[in-house]
Parts: C-alpha cells; structure tokens; sequence
C-alpha cells in the first residue's frame, strides 16, 4: 500500500539520501540534453512574483479565483493570498490534500477520504462522507454542472451534485489487457473540467492525460514516456498534476527526479518548459512526501505551488 503515516515516510538522510542523490545526478545527467534542446522553444512565459504561503510545513494544494486570488491549502489551513499579497487564514479539521473553488462563494476541500465544504471566510458548512473505506482524494475540479472528485485509493473519478450525492463513478484500478484503466503506483490522480465541458483525467503510471467525456467515455489522449524528449513524462508516474488553461492549453506538473512544470497545447505539442529539471529543491520535496500543485486564471496567469520554499510562483505570458 503507498499510502504513509507521516511517521512511516522515508528520510532524505544516511543511506536513503546517498542512493537518492545517485539517482538524482544520474537522472539529471540524462535528461541534460533534452533540457538543452527544450530550451530551443519560444519562452511566452515570464515569472512575474513569488508569493510566500505562510505555511510552517507543507503547503498541499492550490486553487485561485479568476482574478487571481489564492487559496492554498496545507498544515490543517486554508492561507487566502491577495493579488495584491495581503494574507489570512483559517483552520480545517484534518490535512488537506487538494482544493476547489466553486462559483456559489464555497470551497471544497479534500482532506484523507472526505471532502469538506466551507465559506470563503472558513465557516464549515458540509461534510461529504468517504466514498469508500479505502478512498485518498487527491483533487476536487469544479465543473459546469457536477463537481469532480479523484479518489487514488480507488482509482476512481466521481461525480458529484453541488449537495455532495455521487451521481456517477468511473475508472478504476487498470486490469489484465486494460488498456484504458487508471494505474495509480503512489497518491496523485488529477482530474478537471475544461471550457467545452470535457473531463481531463491523468493517468500517471501510462504517462499520459485522458479526455472523457462526462459520462466517462474515453474520447483520446496523449502523452508518452521518454528521458529523451522533451515532451514526454518520466518516472513512475506522472504527470501528477496539471491544469486546463482558458485558451485551450495544459499545464503539467511532474514529480521525481526530474520535477519540472511545462506548458502544452491540447493536442499534446510542447510549448514551453515553465521550471526545468534541476531548479526545484526535490530532496526537500521527496522528505516531505509532496509534489507541486499547478492553476490558472482567467487571464492565463499559470500559478506553481512549491511545497519545498512553501511559496508559489506566478508566471504570465509575454507581451508580443
């Protein structure tokens, strides 16, 4: 099972970290060419500011309303981030794992297997219960009609009504000869709603993102493994988070070795590498169990989440 106590993760110390920087320097050294031939793509991204969280540990998730303001969930708290960088916050009832912003003025949040809804200001207003005994929700997308929710533990996307009854449920753990089924090695499965109402779903241990439509049909994907090219995904899994942005494109977040955050059109073409390989701090990112989080706004402004500095990273498109 890989889902941890925090007590029972391992520690970027004594053995475990010399064989970990092993890897990491043999993973950079390989993925150093494609980095190289990455940058060769047109740069339309620029990063604009860098905005501290306030969170003491981990900072877990991140959603942001269309005018650009914060809220990032991490340390038993929901920290509201202003455009203008003035800070609140306000206690949950558990850690959360993930968080969405919904249009009647409340969030949802993802805490163990539950989903908590509260105001803006904080005040609890339903407890949606677990799905299952075995569920890990691991992200919430706020669609037009239905709430998404993916649950990891059970390799499931559901679909919410805005008063928290399952209207519909799939995926499901990938089985022999399946070609299509969700395959989950740790706990980030990502899903959101784009702007023609279609429902994008990682599949990280096939290295690739699914479009569904809402009733769950399998319309395509994209993506593929590689170390080599610049476009493809690595490791055991990722991406592990993305974001659908308003002018069609996607935004990817892997994990690993070879963090990094990139910018594809819907088709799948590498647009631009945000943060390359080898400019996240993934030891820190490895002892606390985390990867990034990624969002958009409704001008296009990407926003990266970094548990490791506890900050995010607003990056925005270049005047032409």
């Amino acid at each position: 099972m890989w889902i941890r106590r925090q007590s029972d993760r391992p520690r970027a110390g004594g053995p475990v970290r010399s064989v970990f920087l092993a890897g990491l320097a043999a993973a950079l050294a390989v993925a150093a060419s494609a980095a190289g031939r990455a940058d060769t793509l047109d740069r339309p991204f620029t990063q604009v500011r860098t905005l501290k969280t306030g969170f003491v540990r981990a900072a877990r998730g991140i959603a942001v309303t269309p005018e650009g303001r914060i809220y990032a969930a991490g340390d038993q708290a929901v920290h509201i981030i202003g455009p203008g960088g003035d800070h609140v916050a306000f206690p949950l009832r558990g850690d959360p794992s993930c968080i969405a912003i919904g249009t009647n003025g409340l969030l949802y949040i993802g805490i163990g297997d539950r989903v908590d809804v509260v105001e803006h200001c904080g005040t609890p207003r339903a407890q949606w219960a677990a799905p299952a005994s075995n569920s890990v929700i691991t992200s919430i997308a706020v669609g037009r009609e239905s709430l998404w929710v993916a649950d990891a533990g059970r390799r499931e996307i559901l679909r919410y009504s805005p008063d928290g009854a399952i209207t519909a449920r799939w995926g499901g753990r990938a089985g022999e000869g399946d070609t299509n089924g969700l395959v989950v090695p740790s706990p980030h499965l990502d899903v959101a709603e784009d702007a023609q109402g279609r429902v994008w779903v990682a599949n990280p241990g096939r290295h690739r993102l699914q479009i569904h439509a809402p009733d769950g049909a399998l319309l395509r994907t994209w993506g593929f493994f590689s170390h080599e090219d610049p476009a493809g995904f690595t490791g055991c899994c990722n991406p592990a988070d993305f974001a659908c942005a308003p002018d069609g494109t996607i935004v990817t977040a892997d994990k690993g070795a070879l963090a990094r955050v990139r910018v594809f059109d819907a088709e799948g073409r590498l647009l631009a590498t945000l943060i390359p390989p080898g400019k996240l701090n993934v030891l820190e990112l490895v002892r606390l169990a985390a990867g990034l989080d990624v969002a958009t706004d409704a001008r296009g402004r990407i926003y990266v989440l970094d548990p490791a500095t506890r900050t995010v990273r607003v990056f925005e498109r270049k005047e032409k």
